[in-house]
């Protein structure tokens, strides 16, 4: 393996990919953990991908870099039998307490449920008909008539928005990884994290929307 982790370091693997708690500097975006491949792709399929990438996938960014086939047996092997290591995430932050101050509809309306939620949960009424893959379905969503965009709509669903709000917190540790964290499952989930393609929502619009629940949820 050693031969294996010395060509893994000096053909310049390491200036796109992460290894686990091996390698953890690099992160170029489409240049996945290394630590999984063995979970992802079969020893042969591997060994074909390090000779020549673009065999594999024609859209390949990853070079040829002009390995022997010893060598990348070598490269493969190393990745295949090291262990990775790598920390795991850290729990997930629990929710800030509200905002110590009025806060109304027009403003959470504006930060918050106008400008992030409503992308997925949109009143039909007000969008020309279109509801948004988070209430009428789509990109692996099921229908759930959640409305996101009027203060009614808000209304009927406010007792779940905490709880929401806690659960993509915990979804982050497995879709957002500093290198060198292993994620909680390697397998994705049935459905795409909340809000769909998007990192949770900051403390700072947290505790506005609680406050604002707490508050009565005022106009």
């Amino acid at each position: 393996m050693a031969e294996g982790g010395a060509l893994f370091v000096g053909r310049g693997c390491t200036a796109c990919h992460t290894f686990g708690g091996q390698h953890t500097a690099a992160a170029l975006p489409g240049a996945p953990d290394l630590a999984f491949a063995r979970e992802r792709l079969t020893a042969d399929m591997a060994v074909a991908w390090i000779l020549d990438p673009k065999s594999v996938a024609p859209t390949a960014t990853m070079p040829t870099m002009g390995l022997t086939e010893a060598e990348a047996l070598a490269v493969r092997d190393y990745l295949w039998l090291t262990e990775p290591g790598g920390a795991t995430p850290a729990d997930p932050l629990p929710l800030p307490p509200p905002l110590d101050r009025p806060v109304t509809w027009a403003e959470v309306q504006s930060e918050v449920f106008g400008k992030i939620c409503a992308h997925c949960h949109m009143n039909p009424a007000l969008n020309e008909g279109r509801a948004g893959p988070g209430n009428d379905g789509g990109f692996g969503w099921a229908a759930t008539g959640i409305e996101l965009e009027t203060r009614e709509g808000v209304m009927a669903v406010a007792d779940q928005i905490p709880a929401a709000l806690l659960r993509r917190r915990d979804e982050a540790r497995r879709d957002v990884l500093r290198p060198g964290e292993r994620p909680l499952h390697v397998v994705r989930p049935d459905l795409p994290g909340m809000p769909l393609g998007l990192p949770p929502i900051d403390d700072e619009d947290t505790a506005l929307v609680l406050a604002w629940i707490a508050q009565g949820m005022p106009e």
